[in-house]
């Protein structure tokens, strides 16, 4: 299970296109093996490049929630290649 399982989901339309990309970063950084914190890390400060007035707790947040809802609304495809093994 995931760690953001316990954060309510939004539809991903919530939020616009360039915020929804940034925040893929947590995608392709568990795609290339990172593990969850790091790349939870990496969406924060790609969340927080385009939205520099955002308290952190807030950015925080927010990319969790965006995080759960990609995992729920897509989670075949946001999962895919995520823990396999790479060669």
């Amino acid at each position: 299970m995931s760690s953001f399982a316990m954060f309510p989901t939004q539809p991903l339309t919530t939020w616009d296109r360039a915020t929804v990309r940034a925040v893929a970063v947590y995608r392709r950084q568990r795609q290339a093996g990172e593990r969850d914190l790091p790349a939870s890390m990496a969406a924060e400060t790609a969340y927080r490049e385009l939205h520099p007035d955002v308290l952190e707790r807030q950015a925080l947040d927010t990319v969790a929630r965006m995080i759960a809802s990609a995992a729920s609304e897509h989670g075949d495809w946001f999962w895919r290649g995520v823990g396999e093994r790479r060669r």
